[in-house]
């Protein structure tokens, strides 16, 4: 395997595993993982919570949050429990009471960026100080030499940063209102992921698109422009100016600001050429739900393309019911993702598509009673020592906090491809 096979495939795994359950699939809980005990109580969803437990639990709160709705505090401790001692989170703790692993590339383990990063997120916006700046003091510990991060933070050779994890760690640090750190090489995010946009020698359709695996990328751009743009979730809604911005050429974009516009002018004609959707990845006539609704949210952040946000909301408002059920059972994180977007694009969540998704949302928490009579689940995890923390800048002290190696791991990642779960996260291997 060469190392650009290897890093695509870690990185492209990595994803997958960590957001596949939660754009619309039924995920391995009703497959593989079939046997795997009942979920812990204030966990959103009945889905298995392997591979996107904490991702999807913050974004359920985020979206609560943004429809005004207090989460449940069931839901809110089990999200602070995940937290690693460090500060990290892994996409999910089955058992909290056993050691976190250090990131791990090689075998798809420990903490990740994309988890910390949304984790902090929704602490940020619950006030929840104290738990929120120990998780970005762990992204700073994690920072990638280049500026960025990867979603396994490991420093491996070959693990390049992406700009998916490197937009979401950006958010964390924009929604503390904290200024981003700067690599102990000296290179910023900003020079990270603006080195992944395309620029004026790109092809005309992709200039201002971000990059994923050296290949344009609806979901990375929609990501990377979201933070760019200086925003993060939940997003409020806005006033965006009816326009599809292009790439200043030449020269291309030098700062945020300007590559906020590009990217969101990519994204803008992406929506408008496919009907208000961002197509689906795999090159099937689908549509991607999971990206178009991150566009939403992109294009309100950075004030631009009204007509291509309004067409995205109504296209997802005409197809909700296909993106956030699967087997009969409603998708948190799908859930979670519309009301977001709702809320950003001015449109009522408690009436989407005919839908109250804020209270189907709310009805996906797993009680107390289901899980009364339920063994507390193993965790099998290899312990490794904690990394020693770098400095970083504290948050205002607003609040408190309330009490296998490669054969293995491309063996989950077939299992994900044939359930048709990793197109699903608009990123995919590449040989």
């Amino acid at each position: 395997m060469s190392r650009t096979t290897g890093r695509t495939a870690r990185a492209a795994l990595g994803l997958g595993l960590a957001l596949a359950a939660l754009l619309g699939a039924a995920g391995p809980a009703t497959s593989a993982l079939a046997s795997a005990p009942a979920n812990p109580a204030g966990l959103y969803g009945s889905q298995d919570p392997t591979y996107d437990g904490v991702y999807r639990q913050s974004l359920a709160v985020l979206a609560q949050l943004a429809a005004g709705t207090t989460p449940a505090p069931a839901a809110v401790a089990w999200l602070t429990g995940q937290q690693c001692p460090d500060g990290g989170f892994e996409a999910f703790r089955a058992n909290p009471a056993v050691a976190c692993a250090a990131p791990s590339s090689s075998t798809y383990s420990g903490a990740d960026s994309n988890s910390t990063a949304l984790a902090v997120q929704a602490l940020v916006a619950l006030k929840l100080t104290a738990a929120a700046d120990r998780g970005l003091q762990w992204l700073t510990a994690h920072h990638s030499a280049d500026g960025g991060w990867a979603y396994y933070p490991d420093g491996a050779a070959g693990n390049a940063s992406d700009a998916n994890s490197t937009a979401v760690a950006w958010s964390a640090f924009t929604s503390a209102g904290l200024p981003l750190p700067t690599s102990p090489a000296g290179h910023t995010p900003s020079e990270a992921l603006l080195a992944l946009q395309v620029g004026c020698s790109g092809a005309a359709a992709d200039q201002g698109a971000f990059t994923y695996a050296g290949t344009p990328n609806d979901f990375a751009s929609v990501q990377a422009t979201l933070a760019v743009a200086g925003g993060f979730l939940p997003v409020p809604a806005g006033s965006p100016a009816n326009d599809t911005p292009t790439l200043t050429c030449p020269g291309g974009a030098t700062d945020a600001s300007g590559a906020a516009a590009a990217g969101a002018g990519y994204v803008a004609n992406r929506l408008l050429a496919n009907g208000g959707g961002l197509p689906d990845p795999s090159g099937s006539s689908g549509t991607d739900y999971g990206s178009t609704a991150n566009a939403v949210l992109a294009l309100e952040s950075a004030g631009h393309g009204a007509s291509a946000a309004q067409a995205a909301l109504r296209l997802l408002a005409a197809h909700q019911a296909v993106f956030t059920t699967a087997k009969g059972a409603d998708l948190p994180g799908s859930l979670a993702l519309l009301v977001l977007a709702a809320v950003a694009g001015g449109q009522d969540p408690h009436a989407f598509g005919g839908s109250d998704l804020v209270a189907r949302l709310t009805a996906t928490i797993t009680p107390a009673a289901a899980v009364a009579a339920t063994p507390s689940p193993s965790a099998s995890v290899t312990t490794q020592p904690v990394a020693t923390q770098a400095p970083a800048p504290t948050l205002p002290d607003t609040g408190s906090s309330p009490a296998a190696g490669w054969t293995a791991a491309l063996g989950v990642l077939l299992l994900l491809a044939g359930l048709g779960l990793v197109r699903l996260t608009g990123r995919r291997p590449r040989a």
